[in-house]
């Protein structure tokens, strides 16, 4: 009889012969995804036999993983502060040191303040400080359309009211506010291959790239 444990093993070599660069808990989200099961019953599960259906569709997320898809675009959220985020190609990934910038801006929040968050592309710097003061407005906007999508996903995903703006910087934006926040690329065009291949291969550029000096968004911004 094979058990859970046995595939989890054979797919966790895989995933080190591959260059991941956490096999175990690649594998084991990997796992608890393809199972709709709790963090908690991963263990327990470990040492029940496998259900073919189930452990088929975690292999082929092992397949996608070791394509070098992250595990965030596969599973469909990233954690970021205090909530999950939806995220899919067309956004970036929320980074943990974004969070500093959640960690400062909470310093200036009061009840009735007019927040925006511009390039907000999954709106993970407005809506989580939104988190931390339900009483404040927040606009979040960015150029593509397909991040608007996934803002608004993940804002009614957090049963937060939000305004929505398609605008390229400030050009269709009119309205006064209290706080800009934003996290614009900053990387140089001629560093794009440098880069890790997920995020070359998996993430918009976009997003990433600031032209020839990696400033010229953040310049355009001031």
């Amino acid at each position: 009889m094979t058990k859970n444990s046995d595939i989890i093993a054979l797919q966790k070599q895989r995933l080190s012969e591959s260059g991941d660069d956490n096999p175990d808990s690649s594998v084991k989200q990997l796992f608890i995804f393809s199972h709709n099961i709790k963090r908690e019953e991963y263990v327990h599960y470990m040492s029940l036999p496998v259900i073919h259906k189930k452990i088929r569709e975690f292999c082929f997320l092992v397949a996608r993983r070791i394509k070098g898809e992250p595990i965030s675009h596969i599973i469909g959220n990233r954690y970021f502060w205090k909530d999950q985020f939806y995220v899919n190609k067309n956004v970036l990934d929320p980074r943990p040191e974004s969070e500093l910038i959640v960690e400062i801006g909470k310093n200036f929040l009061f009840d009735g303040i007019n927040v925006l968050d511009v390039g907000a592309g999954t709106g993970c710097l407005g809506l989580s400080l939104k988190r931390e003061n339900p009483n404040i407005n927040i606009t979040l906007s960015d150029i593509s359309k397909s991040a608007i999508l996934v803002m608004k996903k993940n804002a009614k995903m957090l049963k937060m009211n939000c305004e929505f703006i398609n605008s390229n910087l400030f050009n269709n934006i009119e309205d006064r506010f209290d706080l800009i926040v934003c996290n614009l690329p900053y990387i140089k065009t001629s560093q794009l291959t440098s880069l890790p291949q997920d995020v070359i291969l998996f993430e918009p550029h976009q997003a990433l790239i600031g032209g020839e000096s990696g400033l010229r968004l953040i310049f355009e911004f001031l």
